[in-house]
């Protein structure tokens, strides 16, 4: 991709006579779930009876610094809902209006606490 872009960019900046320099950032690397983690995250959160109706998601092409963790150790990267009726929490992340619904945050406790408790029950048998 960077040699079509300096290709693109070279053709169109000869065509007006201009000059160009294409500077590249290397950025976020891509987030790879470990699939043994996703089984865990999948049957762990499948088996609360307060979880259901939790789904994936599509994979998106935006940056996150969880990546470097996922190089390191096995990880399974995820999104916990916080959004309600009232539109103030309807903005995302990183938004200045963005406004967490803090009702959210026991679940998200929660759903870590059971996929930690799991992971260790697995790995103390040996599975």
């Amino acid at each position: 991709m960077p040699a079509w872009i300096e290709q693109v960019v070279s053709g169109v900046c000869a065509s007006f006579g201009a000059g160009h320099e294409v500077v590249y950032g290397d950025g976020y690397p891509v987030v790879v779930n470990d699939h043994a983690m996703v089984d865990l995250l999948t049957e762990t959160v499948d088996g609360l009876d307060w979880a259901k109706g939790w789904s994936s998601i599509p994979p998106s092409t935006g940056g996150e610094d969880f990546a470097y963790y996922c190089e390191q150790i096995p990880g399974v990267f995820f999104r916990l809902g916080s959004g309600n009726e009232d539109e103030r929490t309807r903005y995302p992340l990183h938004h200045p209006m963005f406004d967490l619904d803090e009702t959210a945050m026991p679940y998200g406790v929660g759903m870590l606490s059971s996929i930690a408790l799991e992971f260790l029950a697995r790995n103390s048998r040996g599975d």
